[in-house]
């Protein structure tokens, strides 16, 4: 590991709050190119994530052919297939430096008949034969925001066998209210001093610590007791069905007890295969949850209020969109607040 990816995870593993301020990114190209070695390590070390892979594909790869979208600079996936008995892996990356750096370990390993890599989008590239399981990581914060459902989508129609198995199964991003995020002091000064080390490695870390614009956040161990209802379903991505690619729909929040609202959280929970779930709100991974400030000043509820929220998305481009709209009312169903918020 990198010293500022242990940096992260120490503090990360003494449950420090610490964000990022996220600002837009215009193409999954400029995302991707975002991949530095650092941010590859702490994906690469994150043992709750790669321990999950690592025991689903020992279980359902052996003697297949598979394709694996995003392999990184580490090889790490397709070494776990090769190592459970893969017939051969055909791995995509996009990220011209980490093509690079993984070739050239596919050359040092001496793995060459076993995985071949090609550079490129995948939906821009050709391989030799159909395969029997798709294995990726492509996965964002909220699930679908790093264009997976448009590669997997294509992935289905070019590279894949009729009833082929996928690795993850199933990613649902959850949507909660949020009373307002707040920092210590002790906790300033560490992301003070993360900011200044982590440059780049969390995308623009903030120095708003009082959390004073509306605007989106990236934060690390974010506090479960913010929560004042419980999380709802804003996707629910199951690889094997047919991927909706519009689409819009309404959930409601009853709030239990007087509390403060700002904003929604999203997180994960990745299904990697049917019994192995990644929870990104109650574990420490690499995913970082996503804070969504609406309210410069927090609202005011009492017990029987209710937020409705109208989601729509569109999940058709590498670059996804979503936009919320939020209702807050009174017991009695009258409503004082509306908010429209579009999230990058």
């Amino acid at each position: 590991m990198t010293i500022r990816s242990d940096i992260f995870k120490f503090f990360q593993n003494l449950n420090f709050v610490f964000l990022s301020g996220f600002d837009k990114i215009n193409s999954i190209n400029e995302n991707n190119n975002l991949y530095i070695n650092a941010m590859y390590d702490l994906m690469e070390n994150d043992e709750i994530r790669t321990q999950a892979y690592r025991k689903v594909i020992s279980e359902k790869v052996k003697d297949k052919v598979a394709v694996e979208i995003g392999t990184g600079k580490a090889l790490l996936l397709p070494k776990f297939c090769v190592d459970a008995g893969v017939k051969k892996i055909y791995t995509i990356e996009e990220n011209e430096k980490a093509f690079a750096e993984s070739k050239k370990l596919l050359e040092e390993l001496n793995l060459e008949e076993k995985i071949k890599i090609y550079q490129g989008f995948s939906q821009d590239i050709e391989i030799e034969e159909k395969c029997d399981i798709l294995v990726h990581e492509i996965v964002g914060s909220i699930g679908s925001r790093e264009g997976m459902v448009l590669a997997v989508n294509d992935a289905k129609e070019r590279f894949l066998k009729p009833n082929a198995e996928f690795i993850p199964y199933q990613c649902i991003t959850k949507i909660a209210p949020v009373s307002p995020l707040k920092l210590s002091p002790y906790q300033q000064i560490v992301n003070l001093f993360l900011k200044l080390i982590m440059k780049n490695v969390i995308i623009n870390l903030s120095d708003d610590f009082n959390f004073s614009k509306p605007r989106t956040y990236l934060t690390c161990n974010f506090p479960v007791c913010n929560l004042i209802a419980e999380p709802q379903e804003f996707e629910n991505i199951v690889f094997a069905e047919n991927l909706t690619m519009i689409d819009d729909k309404t959930i409601e929040f009853i709030i239990e007890k007087p509390s403060l609202f700002d904003g929604f959280i999203f997180y994960i929970n990745l299904w990697v295969d049917r019994e192995t779930v990644i929870d990104t709100l109650s574990q420490k991974t690499s995913w970082l949850v996503r804070y969504a400030k609406l309210f410069e000043k927090p609202l005011k509820l009492e017990a029987g209020d209710f937020i409705k929220v109208k989601i729509e998305r569109d999940v058709s481009t590498t670059q996804p969109k979503y936009e919320i709209h939020a209702t807050v009312g009174k017991n009695g169903r009258s409503v004082f607040a509306k908010k429209s918020y579009k999230l990058c």
